[in-house]
């Protein structure tokens, strides 16, 4: 039954009619409602089916201390310098790495965050999982701890990797590709406050 003037409402959702970036609804009056967002809000399981996409980290395994796969791309975090990060999609990887000797690391989760603590000193290394990419921060405790640089190691796998004019690292899957896949944005720094520095490394 439907009441003359009232506002309808949503009875059930429409897994079917699932984009990368919508979800359709049955609405109480009969007709359709459809929300379309900037980002997107599903991914593709192992069967093809769309799922909601959660950037929550949750616990790992083997060399992993953490992962993300719930996105449309897998995310995993590893217990050493020399393997922080892992990023895996449509049969391609890119590994990221402190440069140095190699040495374990006790990082900690809070909800989509990972926090590697002291990797280039007292600087820790700090990943947060988006709907659309990683963001990599390097967190300095105080402008004293600031180093000239910070360097790591690129391990791709079915990618070709080329430094663009900005400054960022493009990732393509063909070598005459016009546009990369995935990118590296220029690093970039910013005063957190009076006590802290962040030195962003934003990744995708």
């Amino acid at each position: 039954m439907v009441i003359p003037g009232a506002k309808p409402t949503r009875v059930r959702e429409l897994d079917s009619k699932r984009t990368a970036s919508s979800k359709s609804f049955v609405m109480s009056d009969g007709t359709t409602q459809t929300v379309l967002s900037t980002e997107p809000v599903h991914y593709r399981d192992g069967k093809g089916h769309w799922q909601d996409i959660d950037t929550k980290v949750t616990g790992g395994t083997g060399e992993d201390s953490f992962q993300n796969d719930k996105n449309s791309f897998r995310s995993n975090f590893g217990k050493s310098t020399d393997r922080l990060i892992s990023f895996e999609a449509d049969g391609a990887s890119i590994s990221l790495g402190a440069a140095g000797d190699k040495r374990k690391l006790a990082p900690t989760v809070k909800d989509s965050t990972v926090v590697f603590p002291d990797v280039f000193g007292t600087a820790d290394v700090r990943y947060r999982v988006s709907r659309t990419g990683v963001k990599e921060d390097v967190v300095l405790a105080g402008a004293a701890d600031a180093a000239a640089e910070y360097t790591f190691e690129l391990q791709t796998s079915g990618l070709t990797v080329k430094e663009q004019a900005d400054g960022s690292i493009g990732f393509f899957k063909k070598n005459d590709d016009n546009l990369p896949k995935y990118v590296i944005p220029a690093p970039n720094m910013s005063d957190a406050s009076a006590q802290n520095l962040v030195w962003g490394i934003p990744s995708t």
